[in-house]
């Protein structure tokens, strides 16, 4: 009768069965399954005691006073409780379990899995701060289970804030992952919605490094407007840098590198032309992404214009550079030029051919048809050096065997062998350009006939004197 009265609330704590400390160290150590699968409603948990325990400890922070692990301890071993300090001790590990509290020591976060040798030593009890863990009610964790559905189509099917708040973080840090993917993808080139993938990193972030799950929660339906917003912006941004990513690549090389070179001759035809200006309308769009099935048919109509401006182009320029080389070829067969010779002269030109043969760039054609017109002309100067030694060598052996036969002749009464016939003089190539006749005149035109007089008259003399040294003429 004495207890009942001394300790009125001594019943409300079952004694726990078994070994107290190792359910302690249990409690503390149990992993988030262990959590979900514990029924602290349960009698072995005390749930009345718990309860107790946790309205002390409300009370105490209401009022803004600190508590320590010590302090409750010592609280409720005390009138009208009696509990014995390690039942309290479970009691916090439970409440702890349960995320009603959490603990500090030295003004740090203290995890439960570090918590049991603190616990155990009654000295350290007095360093450990105990913090209640603000917690939403029914209404606001439906409110925020609803954001979740909508904004996921996730429902959550479990019962506790802690386990709301890991699928809230579950799927925000999916976004955010994508995001940052997004973002590394943008940053490559000229790619749409820059600002809304590093806004919506702020938000996501805004929510995310909350310290709690009340905060998290908390911010989550404070930031509701702002989520519902960006998740259809995160849907434009899903479809277009997962799906739509290398259409975007390919709308990119067609204006700034695949079609560049030949835009002149391009704009010249008005179906291509058409096409290329809705392709950088598209480009320069903020938000291209109900356009972005468009790219594909705009880039082949332009590559059909393309195709047929090179292949007119190229068909030209082959039939010029083959018409060079067909020349070279016929003069290096008639001076019997070495092997070596007709490689060194021909390559140039060869080459020039496979580089017209493999571009796609009408510059590129044109120029390469223009540098054969050197190349020809280069392979004519090898062709008569060759030439020249060769007649040196013809005279040179002429002279020798008219001075043997002039000695033979001096030295003897024989009759005299008839001299051998002279080989025909190979013919060499020059280039005339008629246009450095005007320039060498000083006069950039020709406007009266006593100009045309005289200029036909100096073209005359440069023909007539190449023609007269033996040599093929090729006006330039």
């Amino acid at each position: 009768y004495v207890i009942e009265n001394t300790f009125a609330k001594l019943s409300l704590l079952k004694p726990t069965t078994g070994d107290i400390t190792k359910e302690i160290q249990a409690v503390l150590m149990a992993d988030d399954i262990a959590q979900t699968n514990m029924d602290f409603a349960a009698e072995e948990c005390n749930p009345k005691a718990m309860q107790e325990v946790e309205q002390h400890i409300s009370l105490k922070v209401e009022r803004n006073e600190a508590l320590y692990l010590r302090d409750l301890v010592s609280h409720f071993t005390r009138r009208p409780y009696g509990w014995l300090d390690d039942e309290l001790l479970l009691i916090a590990a439970r409440l702890g379990l349960a995320g009603k509290i959490s603990f500090t020591l030295q003004s740090m976060p203290l995890a439960l899995n570090r918590a049991y040798e603190p616990f155990t030593n009654s000295r350290k009890r007095g360093e450990i701060r105990i913090q209640k863990i603000r917690q939403h009610d029914e209404r606001q964790l439906k409110k925020a289970a609803g954001l979740v559905k909508g904004l996921f189509s996730k429902t959550f099917t479990g019962t506790g804030e802690k386990e709301l708040t890991e699928l809230i973080q579950q799927e925000l840090k999916k976004w955010q992952d994508e995001l940052k993917s997004f973002s590394i993808k943008s940053q490559t080139g000229h790619f749409p919605s820059k600002e809304k993938i590093q806004s919506g990193l702020v938000l996501l972030a805004g929510i995310l490094d909350q310290r709690n799950s009340f905060e998290i929660i908390q911010r989550l339906v404070a930031d509701a407007d702002a989520l519902e917003d960006f998740s259809e912006d995160f849907e434009d941004l899903d479809e277009f840098y997962n799906s739509q990513f290398k259409t975007w690549q390919s709308l990119a090389e067609a204006l700034n590198n695949q079609f560049k070179a030949n835009r002149p001759a391009l704009e010249k035809q008005d179906e291509a032309l058409k096409a290329l200006k809705e392709l950088e309308r598209i480009y320069a769009m903020a938000e291209p992404y109900g356009q972005l099935r468009h790219i594909k048919p705009l880039i082949e109509t332009v590559q059909k214009s393309n195709d047929q401006l090179v292949n007119e182009k190229r068909i030209h320029s082959l039939e010029r550079v083959e018409l060079r080389i067909t020349r070279i070829t016929t003069a290096l067969t008639e001076c019997a030029a070495p092997s070596d010779l007709k490689n060194k002269a021909l390559l140039p030109l060869q080459k020039c051919k496979q580089r017209i043969e493999s571009t796609q760039s009408i510059p590129q054609i044109i120029s390469d048809q223009t540098d054969a017109e050197t190349y020809e002309e280069d392979a004519d100067q090898l062709i008569n050096a060759f030439i020249d030694a060769e007649q040196t060598k013809l005279e040179n052996e002429q002279r020798r065997k008219e001075a043997e036969a002039k000695k033979s002749q001096n030295t003897t009464e024989s009759k005299v062998d008839e001299p051998d016939p002279v080989a025909p003089k190979l013919k060499r190539t020059v280039t005339i350009n008629p246009a450095e006749i005007i320039t060498a005149s000083g006069n950039s035109f020709i406007e009266t006939e006593e100009q045309v007089e005289q200029y036909l008259d100096q073209l005359r003399k440069k023909l007539l004197m190449a023609v007269q040294a033996g040599d093929k003429v090729r006006l330039k």
